[in-house]
């Protein structure tokens, strides 16, 4: 029986696995469904196999001989455990030096058991606070071999322009990483870094031998740059918004053994000093990585909703500012500019119409001019050889189009076609200071601003992500928002800052302190002195965000008073902001990313972890039948977190989706072992034993099995726990089961014989019947 409780509390524990929400679940219930398979398989061999293996196999052990001079009984494990023999001391010197010590150490402890007790209390405290100083990620970060460089040249760069950049970054690359192509044919066609290093400078190609060493000595496998975009259909499917922007890919060779994070941090360096203009994005998440994110180029991720995109600037500017602010973070941008050079084409409707022209008219053929008119009138050819589609429409060659003159030389024509020919210079005006956004991007038909930011391999998400949003919601600032303005005027009397338009603000501040309303008093002028510099702090840092609930949040469903729950225990953290302030009304700032796919999953993970254990102590209730024996059992998941979090941080191992599957399955694990032990002290406690030899007996004879079984885990995991077998991403698991182990080996050990005397009753003797 006992085997079977320790065998459906191991499986039960990955019960709450099928209510992970998003990408955890399809990541862990695979794995779940392994392990509870593999399990119940064990246990049909256990019971089935083995016994009958064991009886072929095995030979009958000689019986101990036991001299006259015996002071007490023990539980030996000749062949069977519960065979009470007399003469303690000779038992355990057949059983081992290391039994022994263990015994003299268990009935030492057993004296001072409240201070065991209460010891092991603080361990956990202890361990509760040194988890709260862990670092946090969705994901242990990999070296998937590969990263990506994302290029923004200043607003308004031609493809030519930007093209010649790319070359000089990739030039860059090769000169850190190596030539991922030394034979190229032509020598304008090789990097000059390859001709430095190879060819002496001289501009010609490689010879073989030097070919051969410069692939030998190169790391870089692939070198692919995209530049531009084309505005069709393609242009949904590229991080570009325009002709100043690119992407380069680099694939690696792993000839030198240097990771990735290390490649990427020697050219975020070198290329921000040899292009202070440009800017430079890195991404070295593979493609799981991506799949967690769900394709996010960065795992901080700050969303701002409105309709007005200069507004919408202006917050994502002071967001950048609070950001860089941060240490850890790293290419912090905005992903939408509006600074990008724009031709107005304002249409006259009177002399169009006077020459039957109509805005469509102008409109299309603008259009059909500068890009295709298969846009607003899509037609298809079918190849009736391979059956492939093209698309037919009218349009220009781009070099024709080299001039403004050339615009305004296009053609129209309306719908009369025996009418003279016009141009567009004739019904409209071209206006060309303008600049606006390159790219408008929607969320839920909702105009979107961006801001992303990367994180420092040496530091971790979460806590960057605290420290963001530490100076984005800092009291002083809200404190200052809240100021009450003492001029009693309109439209200042009795409105605080945040109330009155910046606008307003901006204009009373640049009003001398003496034309202030009553300033000839000298009391309201000392206020007003001090309220200046208040207003001077808040109109250089307008941005007050306020946390607000969000409905599309994965804790959004769960009832009210539960989410109350979950904010006192600090799960709940918020996810929407809303900004304060008349000249923001309606503008909101949401998490997005890995940040708020690793607050979801932690929430789920940690749901599971209460719901694990609860199916777990109700399992063996139903084997105890009392409370007494589970919640002892229980104690062992304190202490196996103790080992989690010393290993966590010994290691410098952060808190991930993975760490967390581990210390649900740390709950099956560790109970199992005293599972065993408890059910033995019955055994001895029903035989007559009283409470503090029982538990005493069945700790001694079950040290060994619990031992052996503690090694097999510990040795079976520690490869991937050390990063030599396995990938990166398994390495936090193992660690995670290997210290919830080591923990559960020693603790309970001394823990759980002190709380079982502490709590523990022996049976009370039933009177029989006559005749029973």
């Amino acid at each position: 029986m006992p085997l079977l409780v320790s065998t459906l509390t191991f499986a039960v524990v990955f019960f709450p696995v099928l209510f992970l929400s998003g990408l955890a679940r399809f990541l862990f219930a695979p794995l779940s469904l392994a392990v509870v398979f593999a399990v119940g398989a064990s246990y049909l061999v256990a019971v089935f196999f083995v016994p009958v293996v064991a009886a072929r196999l095995m030979r009958v052990e000689p019986e101990v001989v036991i001299p006259d001079n015996a002071e007490s009984n023990v539980l030996v494990a000749a062949d069977q455990e519960s065979r009470i023999v007399s003469e303690a001391d000779r038992t355990l010197v057949a059983q081992g030096a290391l039994v022994r010590g263990y015994r003299v150490l268990l009935e030492w402890t057993l004296r001072w058991r409240k201070t065991v007790v209460f010891a092991s209390l603080v361990l956990f405290v202890g361990a509760v606070r040194l988890m709260g100083e862990t670092g946090r990620e969705l994901f242990p970060p990999i070296d998937a071999g590969q990263f990506t460089i994302y290029v923004r040249a200043p607003s308004g760069t031609r493809i030519e322009a930007t093209e010649q950049l790319v070359k000089r970054i990739e030039n860059v690359i090769v000169d850190e990483i190596g030539d991922p192509a030394p034979d190229n044919p032509t020598p304008d066609s090789v990097y000059p870094a390859t001709r430095r290093k190879y060819a002496g400078g001289e501009f010609r190609v490689l010879t073989p031998d030097e070919v051969r060493r410069a692939r030998a000595e190169s790391d870089c496998r692939m070198l692919i740059a995209n530049i531009g975009v084309l505005m069709d259909w393609p242009a949904a499917y590229t991080p570009n918004t325009g002709p100043m922007d690119a992407f380069v890919l680099v694939q690696l060779a792993g000839r030198r053994g240097t990771s990735v994070f290390e490649y990427v941090r020697r050219l975020r360096a070198r290329l921000h000093r040899e292009f202070p203009d440009v800017e430079f994005a890195f991404d070295t998440g593979g493609i799981l990585t991506a799949a967690l994110n769900m394709g996010e180029p960065s795992p901080i991720h700050l969303q701002i909703a409105g309709y007005t995109p200069e507004k919408a600037q202006r917050i994502a500017r002071e967001l950048v500012a609070e950001i860089r602010a941060v240490p850890g973070t790293t290419d912090v941008r905005i992903a939408q500019r509006i600074d990008y050079p724009m031709i107005k084409v304002e249409i006259d409707r009177l002399a169009a119409a006077d020459r039957g022209l109509t805005p469509e008219h102008v409109m299309k053929a603008l259009v059909s001019s500068t890009n295709s008119s298969v846009n607003f009138d899509p037609a298809f050819w079918i190849d009736p050889r391979n059956g492939n589609h093209y698309f037919l429409g009218t349009q220009y060659f781009e070099r024709d189009i080299d001039s403004l003159q050339t615009l305004r030389s296009i053609p129209l024509h309306g719908d009369d076609a025996d009418a003279p020919m016009v141009y567009l210079q004739d019904v409209a005006r071209i206006i060309t200071n303008l600049r606006g956004p390159s790219v408008i991007n929607h969320r839920n038909i909702t105009r979107v601003t961006d801001v992303y930011a990367n994180v420092d391999p040496d530091f971790d998400i979460g806590s960057v992500m605290a420290a963001i949003e530490a100076r984005l919601n800092d009291p002083r600032r809200r404190r200052i928002a809240d100021t009450p303005i003492p001029v009693p005027v309109e439209p200042f009397q009795g409105k605080r800052l945040r109330d009155v338009p910046l606008e307003e603000l901006q204009r009373l501040a640049e009003t001398p302190l003496e034309q202030w309303p009553a300033a000839d008093d000298p009391e309201r002028k000392a206020h007003y002195r001090g309220f200046a510099a208040a207003l001077d702090e808040y109109l250089r840092h307008p941005i007050v965000l306020q946390p607000t609930f969000d409905s599309r949040s994965a804790i959004a469903r769960y009832p009210e008073w539960f989410r109350g729950l979950l904010h006192r225990l600090g799960l709940d953290r918020p996810t929407k902001f809303v900004v304060a302030g008349p000249d923001f009304k309606g503008f909101t700032v949401e998490v997005q990313g890995e940040v708020r796919s690793m607050r979801e999953s932690f929430v789920d993970f940690t749901l599971g972890l209460a719901l694990a254990t609860v199916l777990v102590f109700l399992v063996m209730v139903g084997q105890f039948r009392c409370l007494t024996d589970p919640v002892v059992v229980m104690v062992t998941v304190p202490l196996g977190f103790v080992g989690v979090a010393a290993t966590l941080h010994l290691t410098g191992t952060r808190l991930n989706i993975q760490s967390f599957m581990g210390v649900i399955m740390m709950i099956g694990i560790v109970v199992e072992y005293t599972i065993v032990l408890l059910d033995f002290a019955d055994q001895r406690l029903r035989q007559g034993a009283d409470v503090q030899q029982a538990i005493t007996e069945a700790a001694v004879v079950r040290f060994r099995p619990i031992l052996m079984t503690s090694l097999t885990t510990i040795l079976a995991l520690l490869p991937l726990a050390i990063g030599f077998a396995g990938t990166e991403a398994d390495v936090p698991l193992a660690r995670t089961i290997v210290g919830a182990v080591l923990a559960a080996t020693i603790l309970p050990k001394f823990v759980v014989p002190a709380l079982y005397v502490l709590v523990k009753r022996p049976p009370r003797a039933v009177a029989r019947e006559p005749g029973w």
